[in-house]
């Protein structure tokens, strides 16, 4: 299958996209070397597209983090409101106890 993404369209012409050339050393022990040499540069380029795409999720997932540490010392913080549902009728305070821990039994998928 042909694969579009290195060409423009230009009316009804389509022209190649400038490409640039990269020349790497690798070991020995390279798994790359282990594909057939006419589909190494494809697969090559391949595992360099998911590397980007998982350098980029791997930055999404540091903020993510600093995010959580952030939320956690606030919440451990002294001066960190009490949440409480003891000012709840009992009805009331049951049901939002419940609904707590349903909400943790989803987010991290607990099966008893």
């Amino acid at each position: 299958m042909l694969d579009m993404s290195k060409y423009r369209e230009e009316g009804l012409k389509i022209s190649f996209k400038p490409l640039k050339r990269l020349e790497l050393r690798l070991p020995v022990d390279h798994p790359i070397w282990g594909v057939s040499p006419g589909a190494r540069a494809v697969v090559a380029r391949e595992w360099l597209d998911v590397g980007a795409r998982l350098e980029a999720q791997m930055a999404r997932l540091v903020a993510i983090e600093e995010r959580l540490a952030a939320i956690e010392e606030r919440l451990v913080s002294p001066d960190a409101p009490e949440m409480s549902c003891e000012r709840l009728p009992d009805g009331e305070r049951d049901q939002a106890q419940d609904a707590f821990r349903q909400s943790l039994i989803d987010v991290f998928k607990i099966d008893f």
